[in-house]
């Protein structure tokens, strides 16, 4: 959904509504699509919507919401494609076919090739790929344990007076040489446990990583690249497990769930303080333990306190004589 269109994704067919009237504009007679892959840009201005054009093919469409017109059509990947993600302004797409090895990003409306990365070299189910503000990266999670982050470089022109090289790819064109030698991540996320759904997108300068398991993670991307550092980490649920804490990041103890960042209100600087939760204390915070009732040596009860904090009092002791 954008400002002026709404969307809905069938498993043969595309409802597109205007969002001021909700009247339906269009409808799209599509391949099935069962998984509903779709990628709808949120800027009016490049109102465009990419989506498979072939059940068994990697065919993409790239349709007009706008105008309710095809831009153009092309064959994307060898198999079919399993996730698309198109940036803010609606000038790039991302796209993966289901063997999820290749991420290849186009140019939109017209679909050409601008980059390739090789995410891996066994077949992996791509949960979310996710582009940055400034469309400089994209980040891919998979049921791989690795969350990939891929740079979006400029594509440099082939300078006349540099000495071609013995290798073929000096010969050929760069995107020509992107689809034969596709490059590598820029930074990494490693996973203890990939088994659960995950969810990626980018916010000044972080990685925000949220999990199927209920948690919230922050990750510091470093600028010259490498393993991305856990700055945050939260849970999502009331009683978050012990296991998971463990299995998504390898903390190597039960008591380390996740690490807190806040600034520091006298100084102003920002200082890290890694707050350190156990299970213990969650049952104590989320289930608190009943206070059971002592018994007194005189035989009654009182609340909290044990039997030796109260001494037994002769009834006698508490009359005074009168007069």
């Amino acid at each position: 959904m954008n400002n002026k269109r709404l969307v809905a994704v069938l498993e043969t067919k595309i409802h597109i509504f205007d969002l001021e009237t909700l009247n339906i504009l269009h409808t799209l007679r599509t391949p099935s699509n069962p998984r509903g892959v779709i990628a709808l840009s949120s800027n009016v201005n490049n109102g465009f919507m990419a989506l498979p054009g072939h059940d068994s093919k990697g065919e993409i469409l790239i349709y007009d919401v706008i105008n309710c017109q095809v831009r153009s059509s092309n064959n994307a990947c060898n198999n079919p494609i399993q996730n698309l993600s198109m940036n803010a302004e609606g000038t790039m797409l991302a796209a993966a076919s289901t063997q999820g090895t290749v991420i290849r990003v186009f140019s939109v409306p017209d679909g050409a090739l601008v980059h390739s990365f090789r995410r891996g070299s066994y077949p992996v189910t791509i949960h979310s790929i996710a582009f940055s503000g400034n469309n400089s990266h994209i980040a891919v999670s998979s049921t791989s344990n690795t969350i990939h982050i891929f740079e979006l470089k400029s594509q440099d022109k082939p300078n006349p007076k540099t000495k071609p090289s013995a290798s073929i790819t000096s010969y050929l064109p760069n995107l020509l040489c992107n689809m034969i030698k596709p490059e590598r991540h820029f930074a990494f996320v490693n996973q203890k446990d990939s088994s659960h759904r995950t969810v990626v997108a980018f916010n000044e300068g972080y990685l925000l990583v949220l999990s199927e398991q209920g948690y919230f993670c922050r990750y510091i991307v470093p600028e010259k690249g490498g393993e991305c550092k856990l700055g945050m980490e939260f849970p999502l649920v009331e009683k978050p497990d012990e296991e998971m804490g463990v299995k998504i990041h390898g903390q190597g103890a039960a008591q380390t769930l996740f690490d807190v960042q806040h600034d520091a209100a006298a100084t102003g600087d920002k200082k890290r303080i890694q707050t350190r939760l156990s299970k213990e204390h969650f049952e104590t915070v989320f289930h608190p333990p009943p206070k059971t009732d002592k018994i007194l040596r005189n035989g009654s009860t009182r609340l909290g306190q044990s039997s030796d904090s109260k001494k037994r009092v002769h009834p006698k002791s508490t009359l005074t004589k009168k007069g």
